[in-house]
């Protein structure tokens, strides 16, 4: 939408208004270039110059769940920089139909609009309770507001690139040589790999290198989170960050995901199943898996149904995957819990994505008492 007045004329929660509401480009250009409301170290700085300064922090201590830490820094950088620089422009039709009303088959584009749309509400919300406030108090709230949702914004896609590139990972905590090692791994490959894994690469000489758990999370990280894929139909899991906030989450991706890594995890894992599942063998084991969460998410999961269809008993699968324990959990401490749903609590509570859709869901009390008993014995 076109202005016809002059921008650097206007307060900067006008150009914000702007910004959202019209999608106002010279607006933010004017907010971007000329408005420096950032403070740092005494300086005040633009936008793009608080964020390097943020970048240039994590830099200098990148802690220890690092991957190549230039790649995380930098693209933590761009994705913070994208939240809050990145208008889409409006896509009119000869017809003069707005394009952008209609679902498109693309990628949704960061949009800036929803980042800097909760500075309009809590500006409006403080207007009203102090109309009489001056224009440069309010400069100064706006901002203060913009600064922490900047730095908000800034560590939120710090984790959301962390966990594109390690994506479904656990924790595993290595005692050896009297001391303790934090690593992370990928959920599916199990403790007992990663620790033949870990065994075949330390001598007792590393053990006194204070760099040794950095160096185990770098190797770790390339040997198995780049380019990584699951060993079930050669699928890839895909785990793109989430940059929308007011989108909410997607739900059937999760879903997706959700029974792929589970899949994965089982059938790479079969050894330790019960015979009478082992017998499926692994391409009958994924389809079962992929079956079960297919009818949970259309609402027509039926035990005997599904062991009908993959001719196991009534019992096998009640065991493997049965439904009825959920009615006991919340009033009996001793019900038995499912082997796959006890591993799909510790794969959902393994992961931010999924513990944030589960808290949506309302389900994650539950989860949290089958790890409870699970912890306890079961």
């Amino acid at each position: 939408m076109k202005s016809h007045f002059d921008q650097s004329i206007l307060s900067s929660f006008k150009l914000i208004d702007c910004i959202v509401n019209l999608s106002d480009f010279k607006a933010l250009h004017e907010l971007l270039i000329n408005r420096k409301l950032f403070y740092y170290k005494n300086k005040q700085l633009v936008l793009s110059e608080f964020v390097w300064q943020l970048r240039e922090k994590l830099s200098k201590n990148p802690g220890s769940k690092k991957l190549v830490i230039d790649e995380i820094v930098d693209e933590t950088y761009d994705l913070t920089l994208s939240k809050f620089i990145n208008l889409p422009a409006k896509i009119i039709d000869s017809s003069g139909f707005d394009k952008n009303n209609i679902e498109s088959v693309k990628p949704k584009q960061v949009d800036c609009r929803n980042y800097y749309r909760p500075i309009v509400k809590i500006i409006k919300e403080w207007r009203g309770k102090n109309p009489n406030a001056s224009e440069l108090e309010e400069e100064m709230l706006v901002g203060t507001i913009l600064q922490k949702l900047v730095v908000k914004h800034f560590y939120l896609s710090r984790k959301e690139c962390l966990r594109k590139n390690r994506p479904f990972s656990v924790r595993y905590d290595w005692k050896t040589g009297g001391k303790i090692i934090t690593l992370w791994y990928p959920i599916e490959i199990g403790p007992k790999l990663l620790k033949e894994w870990l065994k075949k690469r330390i001598k007792k000489s590393d053990l006194n290198d204070s760099g040794l758990g950095a160096r185990l999370q770098s190797e770790i990280d390339r040997s198995f989170f780049v380019g990584r894929r699951v060993d079930l139909d050669n699928k890839f899991i895909e785990s793109g960050p989430r940059t929308d906030p007011d989108n909410g989450l997607d739900t059937s991706d999760i879903n997706h995901n959700l029974a792929n890594i589970v899949a994965a995890e089982k059938v790479n894992n079969i050894e330790n199943l019960r015979p009478s599942i082992q017998s499926l063998g692994k391409e009958i084991l994924g389809q079962l898996i992929q079956r079960i969460f297919r009818d949970l998410a259309d609402e027509i999961f039926e035990d005997i149904k599904i062991a009908k269809d993959f001719g196991i008993s009534k019992a096998t699968f009640s065991r493997f995957a049965g439904s009825h324990w959920q009615k006991r959990l919340e009033h009996d401490k001793e019900v038995v819990i499912p082997d796959l749903w006890k591993n799909t609590a510790k794969i959902i509570a393994s992961d931010s994505i999924f513990i944030e859709a589960a808290s949506e869901a309302g389900v994650m009390k539950n989860i949290t008492k089958v790890l409870s008993i699970t912890k306890d014995g079961q």
